[in-house]
């Protein structure tokens, strides 16, 4: 299902995170168009997420998305005191998956997305 990532947190606070490789532009757009793929069953909530002491005192999430009950899940969060990003999202499905009979973006757009996550992650 492509979808967008909504932030949870605005343009300051993505300081040293994931999105800060994003192009401004790009930022805005993966809020606004679906430039992801999610093709996941399982996820959490923000709510159960942050009400669990364990996990909300580890983690900091950075985006939530609506799955196809409009339910908000966890899509994006990193550790607070590690370098540990998660994703529930495909970012390298947009660039390499064409055999699937899934919708995959595959416009320029998503492909600066997964370039900004693969440029991230191996910085």
């Amino acid at each position: 299902m492509p979808s967008t990532l909504e932030l949870s947190v605005g343009p300051p606070n993505i300081e040293g995170s994931l999105f800060q490789s994003f192009a401004p532009d790009l930022l805005m757009k993966s809020q606004k168009e679906c430039l992801v793929m999610h093709n996941h069953q399982y996820s959490i909530s923000p709510e159960k997420l942050l009400s669990n002491a364990k996990l909300s005192s580890f983690f900091e999430i950075l985006t939530t998305t609506k799955d196809r009950d409009n339910k908000a899940f966890v899509s994006t969060a990193r550790a607070r005191n590690y370098p540990v990003t998660i994703v529930q999202w495909n970012p390298e499905k947009n660039a390499f998956e064409w055999a699937s009979s899934a919708k995959y973006p595959h416009t320029e757009d998503p492909i600066r997305v997964t370039q900004s996550t693969t440029n991230f992650f191996v910085s």
